[in-house]
């Protein structure tokens, strides 16, 4: 009988911010489509952008969510929740993911000025907590257990 593989490695992006810091960076797929997600421990949760979901998703609208979002640079925005029917991160497969979507524009604005690629979200503690991740700056890579 096979042994199952426990950890699953991702290869990560470290990208310098104008000398001030870094993001990290990772390749991801929602429902099979290729996505970039910055890692941001951070982040009480996974948060999609609610633009890039409109692409990726195929959909126009999404269900309003009675939360209200604090962070990402203001005191609170609407947020928005739609079930991903898979998220692949590495051959980590998550199957039907609550996910919270936000306006995220002002991120990719911000990004797009210093030359980094629009992001579809973030990944946050709320998955890096689950799968008990591990960070290693040394060899750019995301360790997460299944």
């Amino acid at each position: 009988m096979a042994k199952k593989i426990r950890k699953v490695t991702i290869p990560l992006r470290i990208i310098s911010i104008q000398d001030e810091g870094f993001h990290i960076l990772l390749d991801v797929k929602i429902n099979r489509k290729q996505s970039v997600l910055v890692l941001d421990t951070g982040a009480s949760r996974t948060v999609l952008d609610i633009h890039r979901m409109k692409k990726i998703l195929n959909k126009k609208s999404f269900r309003e969510s009675e939360a209200i979002s604090t962070g990402l640079g203001t005191n609170s925005m609407k947020s928005f929740v739609e079930n991903i029917e898979r998220l692949d991160i590495g051959s980590l497969s998550i199957r039907n993911y609550n996910a919270v979507l936000l306006d995220l524009s002002h991120v990719n604005q911000s990004l797009a000025v210093i030359g980094i690629t629009e992001l579809d979200g973030v990944l946050g503690g709320d998955l890096l907590k689950k799968h008990n991740a591990i960070i290693d700056y040394a060899k750019s890579i995301l360790v997460l257990h299944r």
